[in-house]
């Protein structure tokens, strides 16, 4: 197979490579996003979970208090505190709230009989208390019957109507409950019990206690011995496991699986579990692990069946399909075009086929066993005569030296009676029986033959013409629609992201199908060299200014070395040039994880020549040795890893060899010492002067902006007056035109859609400021529209319109333009940086991108409005740069801390100034708020200090989690 018909399967691939890698990106940012969400509901439901059992510990503490404040805390007492905080409605998780006295078994019948009167005569001096109901304290006794020494006896607990079972219960009776007493009763703190089931739960769930110690009104005992001498008793709530959580949130409840455990993980342990069932086989699973009091509970979190994620795996199939679509379609117009060659060598393949007489003799005496159609038609008599026919001579001897192992194989000339010659082509067949095959190529057939080559050539040469503009068009509409939605339209930052993926993608892709049409024409013989002078300078400034951010992004250096080529002026290809060094330093940069690269460039005079050297070293990767000598191969990468790490397809240095040889040049490979790889490139080229440069400018009317009239700049309302047509074929093409125009306050664009409509809309109104005339339309094509206008122009002494030429097409056309009148040409696809080099340039109009990246739901945690500005749009930049304050925002927070804890406050205020700078620069109003004033004041007390830093935290926290949804 050719190198040329290998073309549609390597589109298929590289399409099929970068659509997978695209779409895996989508896929796993869209994967993020909901893990992040599935994450954000866990913290959520977490934050509840704690706060809601720090709710109950502070109601104990609150009950603590009211035992603390009273000689004698009474039933009404009781009753007020637990109306007060209001159990049932705001404790919804606990069953009530209760007290528990402490006593000895030898003043039990006395604390009974005591309690029984105080609460009967509680009852008669608060009628309103015994309205509530019916209490059952009247005939209060402990239960069950222990052996203790020491009861446990539950006085109090409210509300009543769920908890009679409990009053007067004796905790102490079951082995739980009396350690978690006692633990609390020796350490002084809230203490949970194991899991056991509450005497007033007739369903028999899963609950458990929790006891806070009470020891008087005397201070805190400091030590063990002390506090069991002290303790009077314990404040307490018993919990039942399957109200732990009631009254949380629907979207939390039909959002999110839990269960809570005492412990590990273990069906005995099973404190808690919600009502919505753990999805199976989901991927969202989460474990955390909360201070219960003294106890440690284990939290398993899922998602539901039915969990709603915010982001859709739709749009990353949808993304898959439709970059498969536009491979697929590739390589079919590929393939169906190249189908003829493959009908050609099919049917060449079969003898009957074949246009040239084939025959097949064997045997001595030699005999024809074998002749095709052609035979018929050019030896008519060749089966009458038989080897005795002028054209079978000497064929019979040739026979008899075959048989005595003489293998015979040549090519002659032979000439009959008719005047007519052939070139007889006789090879052995050596099979089972040995045999001669004879062509017969007529010499005037042969002509014929050649031209049909010839012109098939030419045909090819069309076919890769045509095809540079139906291949480049479609992907020139995907990469310009996908700027104009990340440019103009207010999206979110996530579908930002996502569209600047496909933004890339859709760039490479290009420039793989630039490579193979490169290719395509170089096997054609079809590249040529622009020659033109161009000033070496500014030329490797170019190289330099592309290639600086490539390496600066990977984290490498890049350096440039010039020798003696400041101010010179060369004659060449200066495109072509450009595409050698370009190639040969992007994969330096690939090819090299860490180090740097360097471009050394020297001038040499050779035979009244400029000879140009260009070094390219790296600290790369290298190349294998066994690999080294098919390095310019097409095709041909170090391993067949390459192309799954690194990408590409092996056709950059093939062109870049090709290139240079159009160049009369040479290049090579070896490889450096300590590691890595050195190319160099050595062109000659004829010197030029800056005054031919300038004569060059002036005749293609591509003038600098140094050689320009200077006129006062326009800006958007200028350019909102001027009339501008877009001519072209293409609707696609046209409405990103269109767009683009509009986008920057274009209020008069006209549409053609070929040269014909152009000419009919300028001979309605010759006032057109701006043209944007595409080369290659029906009917009539951009050069011809172009000569018409400017030929009407001159016939009026009208004042000429710009007209600039954007174009897909791969070949050089810059002159041809020029001939026909254009002021520009524009490469597709069309940029917004170019645009606006272009009207800058021709129509002196200076304008402004919006950034339309919807960053700004929340002004005043932060606004990126002003970064996405910066940035150009550009995500990947952007990202960047909210990395860079993350970590200067924790350096800062780090200094502040050391600051306070000095109480240097003219450091603090320092800090504070920093980072307010640091701050305004993406939009946190409500952090520069709080820093800037700190800065304003000769000396911050501590005490400030310490409530700015805590106020500094706590946005921090709020903006890390914009920052963080807004990603």
């Amino acid at each position: 197979m050719s190198d040329l018909r290998r073309a549609p399967f390597i589109a298929l691939g590289l399409g099929l490579i970068i659509t997978l890698l695209a779409f895996a990106s989508v896929y796993r940012s869209a994967a993020d996003a909901n893990q992040a969400y599935f994450d954000d509901l866990v913290s959520q439901t977490e934050l509840q979970v704690k706060n809601r059992y720090t709710l109950y510990e502070q109601s104990l503490l609150a009950g603590l208090s009211v035992f603390r404040a009273s000689e004698h805390v009474t039933l009404a007492d009781w009753i007020t505190y637990t109306d007060t905080i209001n159990v049932e409605e705001v404790l919804t998780g606990i069953s009530g709230v209760g007290y528990i006295d402490y006593v000895r078994e030898e003043n039990l019948n006395s604390y009974l009989e005591q309690t029984r009167r105080n609460i009967v005569q509680d009852l008669k001096d608060h009628p309103s208390v015994a309205a509530k109901g019916e209490y059952p304290w009247a005939e209060f006794t402990n239960h069950p019957k222990t052996r203790f020494k020491d009861k446990f006896i539950i006085k109090y607990i409210l509300p009543i109507s769920r908890n009679k079972e409990a009053v007067g219960l004796d905790i102490g009776f079951e082995a739980n409950r009396r350690a978690a007493a006692e633990k609390a009763r020796d350490q002084g703190v809230p203490t949970l019990t194991k899991i056991i089931q509450l005497v007033q739960d007739h369903e028999r769930t899963p609950g458990f206690l929790m006891l806070l110690p009470y020891y008087g009104h005397g201070e805190m005992p400091t030590t063990v011995e002390e506090r069991r001498k002290s303790i009077e008793g314990w404040v307490y709530a018993p919990f039942i496991g399957k109200n732990l959580l009631s009254g949380f949130s629907a979207e939390l409840r039909e959002q999110l699986a839990f269960a809570i455990y005492d412990g590990e993980i273990d069906p005995t342990n099973l404190i808690y579990k919600s009502q919505t069932k753990f999805a199976k086989n989901s991927e969202y699973k989460h474990q955390t692990t909360m201070q219960a009091s003294d106890k440690t509970w284990t939290i398993v979190w899922g998602a539901p069946d039915q969990i709603h994620l915010p982001e859709s795996p739709l749009f990353s199939y949808g993304f898959l399909a439709l970059g498969l679509l536009i491979s697929i379609g590739l390589f079919l117009f590929l393939k169906k075009s190249m189908n003829y060659e493959d009908k050609i060598i099919e049917l060449a393949a079969l003898p009957d086929n074949s246009i040239q007489p084939i025959v097949t003799v064997s045997g001595v005496p030699a005999q024809i066993r074998y002749s095709n159609k052609a035979k018929q038609k050019v030896f008519p008599d060749l089966r009458k005569l038989g080897m005795n026919h002028p054209a079978m001579v000497g064929i019979e001897q040739k026979m008899i030296e075959l048989h005595e192992g003489y293998l015979v194989d040549i090519e002659e000339q032979i000439e009959l009676d008719d005047g007519r010659a052939f070139i007889r082509t006789v090879t052995s067949q050596t099979g089972k029986e040995k045999s001669l095959l004879i062509y017969f190529n007529e010499v005037t057939q042969l002509n014929r033959e050649k031209e049909k080559a010839l012109a098939a050539s030419r045909a090819k040469d069309d076919f890769l013409a045509n095809m540079s503009h139906e291949l480049r068009t479609p992907l020139n509409s995907i990469i310009g629609h996908v700027e104009l939605m990340i440019s103009f339209e207010k999206i979110p930052f996530k579908i930002a992201k996502k569209l600047s993926a496909v933004h890339k993608s859709a760039n490479v892709l290009l420039g793989q199908v630039n490579n193979i049409l490169d290719i395509s024409k170089i096997e054609a013989n079809a590249l040529k060299l622009e020659i033109r002078p161009f000033d070496v300078t500014e030329t490797m400034r170019l190289v330099e200014s592309t290639i600086q951010p490539m390496a600066s992004k990977k984290g490498i250096t890049f350096k440039a070395f010039y020798e003696d080529v400041s101010g010179l002026v060369a004659l060449g290809d200066e495109h072509r040039l450009m595409s050698i060094l370009l190639n040969l330093l992007s994969n330096a940069i690939k090819f090299t994880p860490k180090g740097g690269v360097s471009l050394v460039v020297r001038k040499d005079l050779v035979a009244n020549h400029v000879q140009l050297t260009f070094i390219v070293e790296d600290d790369g990767v290298g190349i294998p040795l066994e690999k080294r000598s098919r390095v310019f191969e097409k095709f041909a990468q170090a391993d067949d890893s390459t192309t799954r790490i690194y990408g590409g397809t092996g056709l950059g240095l093939p062109i870049a060899k090709h290139l240079t040889q159009l160049m009369n040049g040479t290049i090579n490979y070896s490889p450096r010492t300590k590691g890595g790889s050195r190319f160099g490139v050595i062109v000659q080229l004829e010197e030029a002067s800056a005054e031919d440069l300038a004569s060059y400018y002036t005749q293609t009317t591509r003038i600098l902006d140094k050689h320009q009239d200077k006129k006062t700049k326009g800006d958007k309302n200028t350019f909102a007056n001027m009339r501008i047509m877009i001519a072209d074929d293409n609707t696609f093409n046209q409405e990103v035109a269109a767009e683009y125009l509009r986008s920057f306050g274009a209020q008069h664009v006209s549409i053609a859609n070929d040269g014909l409509e152009a000419l009919a809309l300028y001979d309605q109104n010759q006032n057109y400021d701006l043209i944007f005339m595409d080369c290659h339309m029906p009917k009539m094509n951009g050069y011809d529209a172009t000569k018409n206008i400017r030929d009407f122009e001159a016939s009026i002494n009208h004042k000429p319109a710009i007209i600039v030429a954007p174009t897909a097409d791969a070949t050089n056309i810059d002159e041809k333009c020029a001939e026909a009148g254009m002021n520009a040409v524009l490469r597709k696809p069309l940029t917004l940086q170019e645009l606006k080099k272009v009207l800058s340039l021709y129509c002196n109009v200076e304008l402004e991108a919006p950034s339309a990246v919807d960053v700004t739901d929340n002004n005043e945690i932060a606004n990126l409005d002003m970064l996405t500005s910066y940035c150009g749009n550009d995500m990947d930049r952007l990202d960047s740069l909210i990395d860079a304050f993350k970590e200067k925002f924790e350096q800062d927070l780090e200094a502040l801390e050391k600051a306070l804890k000095k109480k240097d406050s003219e450091a603090f205020a320092a800090t504070c100034h920093s980072l307010k700078g640091s701050a305004a620069f993406i939009g946190a109003e409500k952090l520069v708020a709080i820093c800037k004033p700190i800065k304003e004041e000769s000396k911050v007390s501590e005490a400030k200090m310490r409530k700015t830093l805590a106020a500094i935290q706590e946005v921090g926290d709020e903006i890390y989690a914009y920052l963080d949804k807004v990603r």
